[in-house]
């Protein structure tokens, strides 16, 4: 009886749950709350220290603790964006040439945070050197139009060579020197000391920019990278470019297609004897060539307009035209942006 009544019980209880609610009515445990974004996003843009002239091809980085580098480059436009940036503080770093500008950010979690266009100016800048040549060219004028501030530019005239080059040390406080076109090239040609100077100048990083009939300095200097016309020993040879209003010619370089955007423009050179390059050296890149006509009634056919080179940590760029009235929209852009190319 007592086996009886314990297997009763026993049915009894699992028919009623014997006060239990059914499995079927048991709650479900509460979802777990989600994991916070751990990653956000920047955009903006790049521009000149004027706050109007968009750089492209820029470049942008962040750097995060334990994590790999994330970079990219502007578009025509000046604009950027950054994508997968761990939330939280972050130093923003911006390099065009030699200006460049770094910014504290704080990465908001699944959101971008957008720079305001207003604060797109890289602000730090090199110390500039320019020398005074031709009346035509005036590339201090087109660093005040860019916003490049007076103090970071000495001008000298004829005596550049004695002040900058007869010792190891004057040159060194600048970043850049700029050679206008017809600087004084006496004393200069006649010292190898002063061109074995200028050579460790770029070499240590320093960059030089020349125009037209400055084109003898950079000949001496670097005799190898640039096939001007004429013969090499004939001081001046190469200035034998023919004035053209309208002078068709492409543009091969990506960034100056992309930041004009377009590839072929009009170059204007208002005065003849212009220097003419022949050709350059494999290393040295094109930016811009056209058929060049002479005074002779030669054409140079697929001559470089505009060239750069690296030798060592610095640059050189060498441009057969400068800034002189006449000039296009299109060639005078190409005057600005490439002094970002330095």
């Amino acid at each position: 009886m007592k086996r009886l009544a314990l297997l009763l019980s026993a049915l009894a209880c699992s028919s009623c749950d014997c006060g239990l609610e059914p499995l079927d009515q048991i709650p479900e445990p509460p979802a777990p709350e989600p994991e916070p974004e751990a990653f956000g996003a920047i955009a903006g843009r790049v521009c000149g220290p004027d706050g109007v002239t968009w750089l492209a091809v820029a470049s942008v980085w962040i750097e995060p603790a334990g994590a790999a580098r994330l970079s990219t480059t502007s578009d025509g436009e000046g604009r950027y964006r950054l994508d997968g940036v761990p939330v939280g503080p972050q130093a923003l770093h911006i390099e065009k040439g030699s200006f460049s500008t770094t910014r504290e950010v704080e990465i908001p979690a699944g959101e971008t945070l957008v720079i305001p266009d207003d604060t797109c100016e890289l602000d730090l800048g090199p110390r500039i050197a320019v020398v005074r040549g031709s009346q035509y060219d005036n590339v201090e004028g087109v660093l005040a139009e860019l916003g490049v501030e007076a103090e970071v530019i000495d001008v000298y005239q004829a005596d550049w060579a004695e002040r900058l080059l007869s010792d190891d040390e004057s040159l060194l406080q600048y970043d850049i020197l700029f050679l206008n076109c017809r600087s004084n090239e006496a004393s200069y040609l006649e010292r190898p000391d002063m061109q074995q100077r200028l050579r460790a100048f770029v070499e240590g990083g320093g960059s030089v920019h020349a125009s037209d009939q400055a084109y003898d300095l950079i000949e001496v200097t670097f005799p190898d990278m640039i096939n001007f016309f004429g013969e090499d020993d004939v001081r001046a040879a190469a200035d034998q470019g023919d004035s053209v209003d309208q002078l068709a010619a492409e543009v091969l370089d990506d960034g100056l297609q992309t930041a004009l955007g377009r590839s072929v423009i009009d170059l204007h050179y208002g005065l003849s004897t212009w220097s003419a390059m022949v050709g350059v050296d494999e290393s040295v890149h094109v930016y811009i060539e056209a058929d060049s006509p002479l005074l002779t009634g030669q054409v140079l056919e697929h001559a470089p307009q505009l060239v750069g080179f690296d030798h060592g940590a610095g640059r050189v760029i060498y441009s057969s035209f400068h800034q002189e009235p006449g000039i296009g929209v299109d060639q005078e852009q190409v005057v600005r942006l490439i002094l970002f190319e330095l």
